[in-house]
C-alpha cells in the first residue's frame, strides 16, 4: 500500500479537481451504456416483439442527449472550464454513439420505410440539439450528415421500386372504360397512379423537411416518365 504525500494544498487541490472530473465523466459513460442496455432489453413494440436496433439507438440516444442538459446545468460549473467537460461528455457520446450508427447504416435494406424516416428526423433533432448547445462545429455532425444522405437515397430507392410495383399493378388490372359527360371515354388508372404519388408526397411531407420533400417528389415523377 502507497500513500501519497501531496507537497502542497495547491497540488492537492489540483490532483482531487482532477479525480472529480474523472470520475464525473466515467459515471456518466457508464450511465450512457446503461442507457442503451435498458432500452434494448426493456422496450419491446405493441405487439410484443423486441424494437428495431434504429427505434433503440434513437430512444437510448435522445435519453442521453437530455441527461446532457442536466450535466451542463448541474456538473459542468462544478468543474474548471479549461477541463472542457462539455466537450468530454460529447466525446464519450460520439464513441459510443458512432459505432452502433455505422453498424446500421451496413444494414439499411433491412430498415421499414417508417425507421428510415424515423431515422433522418432523429439526425435532424439530434445536429439541432448539439448546435443550439454551441457545438455545431463537432466531426460527429458532419459524419452523421453523410448517414442522413446514404438514407434519403436509400428511402427515395425505396419509393421509386413500391410506386413501380403500384403502376404495374394498376396496368395489369382490367380496363375499366366509361363515357365523361362530354362523351368522351375515361379511364380510373390515372387517376389511381396521380393518387400513389399524391400519398407519397403526403407522408414525406408529414415526416421530412421540406427539402426533401422535393427530392422524393422529382423521385416520383422519375417514376411517372420512366
Amino acid at each position: 500500500m502507497y500513500i501519497v504525500i501531496f507537497s502542497s494544498p495547491m497540488i492537492y487541490e489540483a490532483t482531487a479537481h482532477i479525480v472529480l472530473i474523472h470520475l464525473s465523466l466515467s459515471l456518466a459513460v457508464e450511465k450512457m451504456e446503461g442507457d442503451f442496455e435498458m432500452v434494448s432489453s426493456n422496450i419491446v413494440s405493441k405487439d410484443g416483439k423486441p424494437i428495431a436496433a434504429s427505434t433503440v439507438l434513437i430512444i437510448a440516444a435522445n435519453q442521453i442527449i437530455q441527461k446532457l442538459t442536466v450535466f451542463k446545468e448541474d456538473v459542468a460549473p462544478c468543474i474548471p472550464d479549461h477541463y472542457q467537460p462539455l466537450s468530454q461528455y460529447l466525446d464519450a457520446f460520439d464513441e459510443l454513439l458512432l459505432p452502433k450508427i455505422a453498424d446500421l447504416s451496413l444494414q439499411l435494406a433491412d430498415l421499414k420505410v417508417s425507421e428510415l424516416l424515423d431515422f433522418i428526423n432523429w439526425i435532424e433533432y439530434h445536429n439541432d440539439c448539439i448546435t443550439r448547445l454551441g457545438f455545431g462545429n463537432r466531426d460527429t455532425l458532419s459524419k452523421l450528415l453523410l448517414t442522413k444522405h446514404e438514407l434519403m437515397l436509400e428511402y427515395k430507392d425505396r419509393i421509386k421500386n413500391q410506386v413501380v410495383a403500384w403502376f404495374d399493378n394498376i396496368k395489369k388490372q382490367s380496363l375499366e372504360i366509361s363515357k365523361a359527360q362530354d362523351g368522351s371515354l375515361v379511364t380510373s388508372n390515372p387517376e389511381d397512379m396521380f393518387n400513389i404519388l399524391h400519398a407519397q408526397l403526403e407522408v414525406a411531407k408529414d415526416k421530412l423537411p421540406l427539402e426533401y420533400t422535393k427530392e422524393v417528389a422529382v423521385a416520383c415523377l422519375q417514376v411517372q416518365y420512366s
